[in-house]
């Protein structure tokens, strides 16, 4: 199951990162307007919010006590809704820093 999600997540990074690599560096960096993030900053949250995915996959755990896969539609249904703004929490807010989209490739493959 571990090798599996991980398989997964892999294939989504690389897609993540094709889709990134058509647009130039000029367009990744672009000035955003107010409350939206330019694409290097979205890399960045993506980055923040996976650097737990480790201790997820090789931490200790133990045999969940729910029905697999319960909240899985519901979870694509509120990431897929463009519609609405959700707030982050500032632990995984993307910094100010100018980054680059090399910096941010290296960053999702590793």
């Amino acid at each position: 199951m571990k090798a599996g999600l991980i398989k997964k997540i892999k294939k989504i990074l690389n897609r993540l990162i094709a889709v990134i690599s058509l647009f130039s560096e000029a367009e990744i960096i672009a000035d955003k307007s107010y409350g939206n993030w330019t694409t290097v900053q979205a890399s960045n949250h993506i980055i923040k919010s996976m650097e737990g995915f480790p201790y997820l996959c090789y931490g200790n755990t133990e045999k969940a006590n729910q029905i697999r896969n319960k909240k899985v539609d519901q979870i694509r249904n509120m990431f897929l809704d463009f519609s609405s703004k959700m707030e982050t929490r500032e632990l995984l807010k993307p910094s100010e820093k100018n980054h680059n989209k090399e910096e941010s490739f290296w960053r999702l493959k590793n």
